[in-house]
C-alpha cells in the first residue's frame, strides 16, 4: 500500500462522497449542489445518487441538511476513497441501494 491509501480521512479533510436519496432531485440542482446527479429507477422508485468532493466533513452535514429541509428521506452516505469518474459509475442493482 502506498503512504496516500494508508492516510486516515479527518474531520476536516476534503473527500468525495457518494449520497443516495429517495426521490427525484432534479439535475438542475448540479451547480448549486456542486455534486454530479444521476437518477436511477429502482424497486424503491426514482432514487437520486449525488457524487462529489465535499471540503470537509461540516460541508457534508450541510449538505444533508439542505437535502433534508428539500424533503428528500437519506437512503444512504458513502465515503469514496479514490477518486471516482461519474462515467465509471454504474446504476446499483436492483434492489439497492
Amino acid at each position: 500500500m502506498d503512504k496516500q491509501s494508508q492516510r486516515r480521512l479527518r474531520l476536516h479533510d476534503v473527500a468525495r462522497y457518494e449520497i443516495w436519496v429517495q426521490g427525484c432531485l432534479h439535475p438542475s440542482w448540479c451547480r448549486e449542489l456542486e455534486m454530479q446527479i444521476v437518477q436511477i429507477r429502482s424497486e424503491l422508485g426514482l432514487t437520486t445518487r449525488l457524487v462529489g468532493e465535499l471540503r470537509d466533513q461540516a460541508a457534508l452535514v450541510g449538505m444533508l441538511q439542505h437535502l433534508y429541509e428539500l424533503g428528500f428521506p437519506l437512503l444512504r452516505v458513502s465515503y469514496m476513497p479514490q477518486a471516482t469518474e461519474l462515467s465509471d459509475l454504474q446504476p446499483a442493482p436492483s434492489g439497492a441501494p
